[in-house]
């Protein structure tokens, strides 16, 4: 059964981040990727992508290009705060596959 996703429309895409300790190490995993990359993400054309709720904690699939690196994607879930206004990274990393065609391709709602 699916799970309900956050609502993107409630986020507020100036400041959406959740960081703690217990994501934090999971956004560095992948170097050179880091919380600041989630902000630069933001900056030109990112979009949101729908993931399969059913395959992991990812509601949406957050895929920008910041300056100067290749296309990233960055799983988003809902806040353990409950704050609607923000969402939890749970990993950055390069986008390849289906994700990085699906950006690519002007697919996913932009932000």
């Amino acid at each position: 059964m699916d799970r309900e996703r956050f609502n993107p429309d409630m986020v507020d895409w100036d400041d959406p981040f959740e960081i703690d300790a217990v994501n934090e190490p999971h956004l560095f995993a992948h170097a050179p990727y880091g919380a600041d990359d989630l902000y630069d993400m933001l900056v030109f054309l990112p979009r949101l992508i729908e993931a399969d709720t059913r395959r992991g904690d990812a509601d949406w699939f957050l895929v920008g290009q910041p300056p100067g690196c290749p296309p990233l994607v960055s799983p988003l879930s809902a806040p353990d705060s409950g704050d609607s206004r923000k969402v939890r990274p749970i990993g950055i990393y390069e986008a390849t596959g289906d994700l990085l065609a699906a950006y690519l391709e002007g697919r996913g709602d932009e932000l």
